[in-house]
């Protein structure tokens, strides 16, 4: 959950990956993120043939993931347009968080307060798929959505906060990856 970007080329996609973002130039590279809740993000560079993959949880999108991504591929070519596909993650009927979280986030900004609604006198209802493509948006990236709930929809998808709550062990991962032909 970090705001790391790594370029994969020729010389270093063998190399193991520590950050929350990729993108890439190579033709033939499938690159992938893996979430259970946290968004992925497919993106695109339509006149660069840039993809890439971003794993965004509030964590790493508050911290600047989707900020850093979006620079790190105008930074490789200008005259972009850039593209994303928002993948499955919590719906925002189902990311139940405390006062403190909320309080987190609304001191960084009052404007957060959209991000949020009401469940009941101690919990709040966090809107991150909003959040997400909000940033996206302001960045001036085309954003469409594969609008499906991780959490709700359990034959589908695995959810990390699913798994905890009914007190499983291991809560399995969704895979959403790109490549260039």
């Amino acid at each position: 959950h970090s705001n790391k970007v790594i370029e994969v080329k020729k010389n270093n996609y063998k190399k193991k990956i520590n950050a929350d973002a990729v993108i890439t130039k190579v033709k033939g590279l499938l690159l992938g993120v893996v979430t259970a809740d946290c968004v992925p993000i497919i993106i695109y560079d339509y006149n660069n043939k840039i993809v890439g993959c971003i794993h965004a949880g509030w964590k790493g999108a508050v911290s600047g993931i989707i900020e850093n991504t979006v620079n790190k591929i105008k930074k490789i070519n200008t005259n972009n347009i850039i593209m994303a596909s928002i993948g499955p993650c919590i719906g925002k009927h189902s990311y139940e968080v405390d006062s403190i979280f909320y309080e987190n986030f609304i001191d960084k900004s009052l404007k957060n307060k959209k991000y949020f609604s009401n469940k009941n006198k101690k919990k709040k209802l966090f809107n991150l798929r909003k959040f997400v493509t909000d940033k996206l948006l302001r960045l001036k990236v085309k954003v469409d959505q594969v609008n499906k709930d991780t959490f709700a929809e359990k034959s589908n998808f695995f959810s990390y906060r699913r798994t905890c709550k009914l007190k499983q062990k291991d809560y399995g991962r969704c895979i959403s990856a790109v490549r260039i032909l």
